[in-house]
């Protein structure tokens, strides 16, 4: 993860892509881990979102719009780094987002918090 510069201006067009994709600010918070008044400071070119939460909404959004997942990162003013495996198999995520789509993201995010511990604790095993 390498800061570049940021640059407000692309971050609100990535956010209004979002928006134009369907997108409600609700929902980008609810992908990114915080409220949608955070979103709404993002987009106004107010706060720059930190790596870790720019990382949590690309990969979110990775399997439904690849593209516009790179450029949050890249108009945040980080550098990608290489994609580590997903937590939540991408076709799982589709599934429960066609099928339970107003719950969706609370889901995949406690899927993910899940398996996030299991491999945890899978690592502190294999340490020992």
């Amino acid at each position: 993860m390498q800061s570049g510069s940021w640059n407000p201006r692309r971050l609100s067009a990535a956010i209004g892509a979002l928006k134009g994709a369907g997108y409600t600010r609700e929902r980008i918070g609810a992908l990114a881990g915080v409220h949608k008044s955070q979103v709404s400071r993002w987009a106004s070119g107010e706060q720059r979102p930190t790596y870790d939460t720019a990382a949590r909404l690309a990969g979110r959004l990775r399997a439904e719009q690849p593209g516009l997942a790179d450029e949050v990162i890249a108009a945040a003013g980080y550098s990608p780094d290489p994609q580590p495996e997903p937590l939540v198999d991408p076709e799982v995520a589709a599934i429960l987002r066609r099928r339970h789509p107003d719950d969706a993201d609370e889901l995949i995010a406690e899927l993910e918090r899940r398996e996030a511990r299991r491999r945890a604790a899978g690592e502190g095993r294999q340490a020992s």
